[in-house]
């Protein structure tokens, strides 16, 4: 049996070949399947001028090293020629195994199998290098010892005495290899964690990836190249996995990134999600102190998700971009429940979602003074690792009552006035839909008297309940719900909803959800369709649509057409000019504004032709108020440019808030309220006002 030799070692001692074969014959048994005597230290066999065996550990075969030896007389006594090897047949197979008890775990998401495989295995093959070590170093001292034999010289390789063994090592390669190993996994690590550098388009993956990778080569660098003596290897393997401990002891991951990068904070600083600091909230102690009037819906109300008309665009303010000398003023700010939900305004008043203790809330707050009015709860809480808990749908508000989806899928009609429940479903259950890995995010749409969700069932893809009663009037398609909301589109001279799902725009019917048109569109690994469709009517009188979603996917010009009685949805252009993650995007002009990514751009509906990029704002949310541009970054800064195609330009950039900051603004009249999954503020812009009818009336404290 030929092997490749892992360590081989010379040994002198004074025993004869006779005496040499008498001692291992009376340490070896010949199978350890019964209690072995208590003098046997190894298993196997001793034959003339040789001898194989494997180390009994706890009087057990230990069959992860294997001992080949054969002795030769010299002139001052028997040199023993030494061979460790691993048994590799052993090794792979549990290696194999241990590796892919990650399919246990993910056994449908195929990019965590392969990262849960690769790390099992990496972490297979560390324990199996250490129970290897622990057991040859052992026998070879024990093995000394029967033979009362020392180290050789060997000519051919230059040794480095250890005197806590006895043993003599190969020098190894220098420790500036480890160095460099260390040095250059920790710089690929921390410029993927910054994102200055992009592997892929799964940071959490890349670094995860890195970290196993760094430690593999230094363990391979330890154990196959450094000379050092097995005790000492494993010292050194101890000392890395202690600082591994150490630094998951010490700190944490706080949330995600909007590109998947993991948030790191101390773990003494980081955010206990199942404390309710809602507590901190000034409400109103009397029942009745204010009358809460949802429909007084004015010109400058935000009824809904981006706003009336959800495009994300207010008109009729003419902003004063001087913030240095005309800043804005915050009103009020305060804690709030986690949730990405955003306000709906009406009548000075803002209603918005949040997770307070084990409760979805929908909450109505005075928009003066931020004071709570009144709050609605369910018993539920939907949990999500990289996006935080909570719901997620900002609320709809129609003749005065509020109409809200919760992330597990409750739908209430709440009134106005008190939040008092009126009918309840949960339109996951009711589509027997699968859970979306984010939850439900679509903020319900009126439609005459209709409640309008995308539940996404396998039959029941889009679905319309009665809006007095919450009886459900149809259910249409089959795909998959992605993370837009639904919308409402006029074209053809036909009312249409389109909803963004996870595989393609489709276009249903208001009266019965008869699909009337569709278009592909896949954005994996997540099927992260999210931004809002925008519509648009070219100088020559044709209906397109504008779509676009992120992971390299990129941006689509549909133009709708009609065939008889058929409509037709046809691309007339398609690039990678702007790819839109998880905000949506205004148009100006025939120009349409958004985030690719982390970058602002803007690009010409004409043409797809990308005419700018510029600024780094993170994964935040963009609005269009006139001329102007404003930004909510994912940093809690509010800024403000032009929205022209001939440049980028910033006028000012005002710090708010901290944290992740995902949610949409909301903006009515001269008021901007923002909110992330801590805390919500209220701005009051400087604005001169075109019609003195578009200023909300509404008093600051």
């Amino acid at each position: 049996m030929r092997c490749w030799p892992y360590e081989r070692h010379l040994l002198e001692t004074s025993l004869s070949a006779d005496e040499i074969r008498t001692r291992l014959a009376a340490k070896l048994v010949r199978s350890s399947w019964k209690r072995p005597p208590r003098e046997a230290a190894f298993v196997g066999t001793v034959h003339d001028g040789g001898f194989q065996f494997v180390p009994l550990v706890w009087g057990q075969s230990s069959f992860l090293p294997q001992f080949f030896g054969r002795w030769t007389t010299t002139s001052s006594g028997t040199r023993v020629e030494l061979q460790v090897v691993p048994n590799v047949a052993l090794l792979t197979g549990l290696i194999i195994v241990f590796a892919f008890m990650g399919i246990l775990v993910y056994d449908k998401n195929w990019i965590r199998v392969v990262a849960t495989t690769g790390g099992n295995a990496l972490l297979a093959c560390l324990l199996l290098l250490v129970g290897f070590w622990v057991a040859a170093e052992s026998t070879l001292r024990k093995l000394a010892r029967v033979l009362d034999a020392s180290p050789a010289p060997d000519s051919g390789t230059q040794k480095t005495p250890n005197r806590a063994s006895g043993l003599t090592w190969r020098r190894g390669t220098s420790v500036t290899v480890a160095l460099l190993i260390l040095t250059a996994g920790c710089s690929l690590w921390q410029e993927v964690h910054s994102g200055r550098i992009s592997l892929s388009m799964r940071p959490a993956v890349d670094l995860v990836t890195i970290a196993w990778t760094t430690l593999g080569l230094m363990v391979l660098w330890l154990f196959l190249g450094s000379g050092f003596s097995p005790i000492s290897r494993i010292r050194c393997l101890l000392a890395l996995f202690a600082v591994q401990i150490g630094w998951s002891w010490l700190a944490t991951v706080d949330g995600y990134g909007g590109d998947g990068r993991p948030l790191f904070t101390w773990r003494w600083a980081a955010r206990d999600e199942s404390v309710d600091t809602t507590e901190e909230i000034p409400k109103l102690n009397t029942p009745g102190a204010v009358f809460v009037d949802l429909r007084s819906t004015g010109v400058d109300d935000c009824p809904a998700f981006r706003g009336r008309h959800r495009d994300g665009v207010v008109h009729g303010l003419q902003l004063n971009p001087d913030w240095e000398q005309h800043p804005p003023r915050i009103a009020w700010q305060q804690p709030i429940g986690i949730g990405w939900s955003s306000f709906a305004i009406s009548g000075g008043f803002a209603v918005t979602q949040e997770q307070r203790g084990r409760d979805e809330a929908v909450v109505c707050y005075e928009l003066a003074t931020g004071r709570e009015c009144w709050e609605h709860r369910d018993r539920a809480r939907f949990h999500e690792m990289m996006g935080g808990d909570g719901p997620r749908a900002t609320p709809t508000l129609d003749e005065g009552d509020v109409y809200s989806l919760g992330a597990t899928g409750i739908l209430n009609r709440l009134e106005g006035s008190t939040g008092s429940l009126v009918w309840s479903t949960n339109i996951v259950d009711e589509a027997n839909a699968p859970t979306s890995l984010f939850g439900m995010t679509g903020s319900p749409l009126i439609v005459q008297d209709l409640v309008i969700v995308n539940p996404g069932g396998p039959a029941a893809s889009l679905v319309a309940y009665q809006k007095q009663t919450g009886k459900r009037i149809w259910a249409a398609g089959s795909s998959p719900t992605a993370y837009a909301s639904p919308q409402w589109a006029h074209l053809g001279n036909q009312d249409q909803v389109l909803t963004f799902n996870a595989d393609g725009l489709f276009a249903h019917a208001v009266t019965d959800g008869s699909l009337l048109w569709s278009h592909p569109w896949v954005t994996p690994p997540e099927f992260n369709n999210v931004c809002q469709p925008v519509l648009w009517r070219d100088s020559a009188g044709a209906e397109t649509i504008f779509l676009t979603s992120g992971y390299g996917k990129g941006c689509v010009l549909l133009e709708i057409t009609t065939q008889g009685t058929k409509f037709v949805a046809t691309p007339r252009w398609q690039n990678t000019n702007m790819k839109v993650k998880f905000s949506s995007v205004v148009e100006r002009d025939g120009y349409v504004y958004g985030l690719d990514e982390n970058i602002l751009v803007c690009l010409d509906l004409r043409s797809g032709k990308r005419m700018w990029k510029g600024g780094r704002y993170g994964y935040g949310q963009v609005s269009r108020i006139d001329e102007f541009l404003l930004i909510l970054t994912d940093e809690g800064e509010v800024v403000l440019c032009d929205a022209t195609p001939d440049r980028h330009r910033e006028r000012a950039r005002w710090p708010v808030l901290n944290g992740r900051t995902w949610n949409h603004p909301a903006i009515a009249g001269d008021t901007l309220l923002i909110r992330n999954d801590r805390t919500a503020a209220c701005l009051k812009l400087p604005v001169d006002l075109k019609d003195s009818n578009h200023r909300l009336n509404v008093t600051s404290p």
